[in-house]
């Protein structure tokens, strides 16, 4: 669950903003504030509306990216509630190959591959939306073995292998902004 705010607040209009008590919450201006005695007061914006000319533009078009409320609430309790699933996919495949070239001499061949894709939930359906910072990653792996062994008497047996391991690390991110 999170809270974002409703159309009505983003366009600065306050007037509906409640306390879970039902009390209005002000909003106040910072560019008013003032020492008056030991204390520094701010005037509170009138109506609970922030002007059009004091809206920040890029805010407003940051905006565009943060989802509506979908629990209707005028308190500042959470009004947001998504449930996205992870797709986690694993496909992997094995080679074996044995040869007995003789009873003295034997060899295997192995070869796997497998891969881990995971693709990140986008909560709130925006390019800006998930929570971490790729939409995707994969990690691609390959690995090889070779093993040649060679009796050549009862107390002499030779038995060498070779392995091959290359793992990958494939990470893109949601967007290029």
């Amino acid at each position: 669950m999170a809270r974002f705010p409703h159309e009505a607040q983003r366009r600065g209009d306050f007037r509906e903003l409640r306390t879970a008590a039902g009390q209005p919450i002000l909003i106040y201006n910072p560019f008013t504030t003032r020492r008056e005695g030991a204390a520094n007061v701010r005037d509170v914006f009138p109506g609970n509306l922030i002007p059009a000319s004091m809206h920040d533009r890029v805010a407003v078009n940051a905006s565009k990216y943060i989802p509506l409320p979908n629990l209707q609430t005028p308190t500042v309790s959470r009004n947001y509630i998504a449930n996205a699933s992870q797709a986690n996919n694993l496909y992997m495949w094995q080679w074996r190959g044995d040869h007995n070239f003789s009873s003295n001499n034997r060899m295997f061949v192995r070869l796997s591959h497998d891969k881990q894709e995971d693709n990140t939930p986008n909560f709130y359906g925006t390019i800006a939306g998930e929570p971490g910072t790729y939409s995707y990653s994969a990690q691609p792996d390959w690995h090889a073995t070779i093993s040649d062994t060679h009796n050549f008497g009862a107390a002499t047996l030779l038995d060498v292998r070779a392995g091959y391991a290359r793992n990958g690390f494939d990470r893109r991110p949601r967007s290029a902004g």
